[in-house]
């Protein structure tokens, strides 16, 4: 860039003089040239090849305003610089910044999925908890009654209703299933009334309609006929 200063500069120069010579030259005094003669220099002038002018040896102003032109010049190829620097450290920054991101993406993800297994653990465990004092609550659900004949009831002594209830055992002559009891409500099967045969009535059933508990079990024994 100061090679091009450099020769723009001279160039100007060049074109000035002949401009200068070429408006004076024929009305200029001789004897004022004779009188003040002036240091000449030759040099070829860009647009005249073949012709050789002459020019005064650069004064001291030019050359400041050379040095000037040469220091801006110098000025402004520092801060370039400096802000090609600082652009390159920031690129760096930003790249060292999104690989450390991705070196701790895996271990991020592992430890989300250490927390959701927590998460879902302590929520399973809180609805067993949930389910067995509702348990203990209700205590003994079931009561067996007899009607007429071989005919009884099965009573759901509590206020909340029960699914899928299943009703056999050695003294159920024909296995029965409920899909559902409600609370305070019964449900009728026929038991097994013969010589030898058992009073032991087994019931299943669930606390959820969708079937997503475990299946509570209760044995009773059939009361005497009337």
């Amino acid at each position: 860039m100061c090679r091009w200063l450099v020769a723009f500069w001279t160039c100007t120069r060049q074109h000035s003089i002949l401009d200068g010579r070429c408006s004076s030259g024929s009305t200029a005094d001789p004897r004022q040239s004779r009188e003040k003669p002036e240091p000449i220099s030759y040099f070829a002038a860009p647009d005249l090849p073949h012709r050789r002018v002459q020019s005064p040896v650069v004064h001291a102003a030019d050359w400041i305003y050379l040095a000037g032109v040469i220091v801006i010049a110098a000025t402004w190829a520092v801060i370039s610089a400096r802000r090609a620097d600082a652009a390159q450290d920031e690129s760096a920054h930003h790249e060292a910044r999104a690989e450390q991101a991705a070196e701790r993406a895996p271990q991020a993800a592992e430890d989300a999925a250490a927390s959701h297994r927590c998460t879902g653990e302590a929520f399973e465990q809180q609805n067993r908890m949930a389910e067995e004092q509702a348990d203990l609550a209700e205590g003994v659900p079931w009561r067996l009654a007899c009607q007429i004949g071989s005919m009884y009831d099965l009573w759901n002594d509590t206020d909340t209703p029960k699914f899928h209830v299943h009703i056999s055992g050695p003294g159920v002559l024909r296995e029965k299933s409920v899909d559902r009891i409600d609370g305070r409500s019964s449900a009728e099967f026929m038991g097994l009334d013969a010589h030898g045969a058992g009073g032991q009535v087994d019931v299943t059933w669930h606390r959820r309609e969708d079937q997503s508990d475990k299946p509570r079990q209760w044995t009773g024994n059939k009361p005497p006929k009337r």
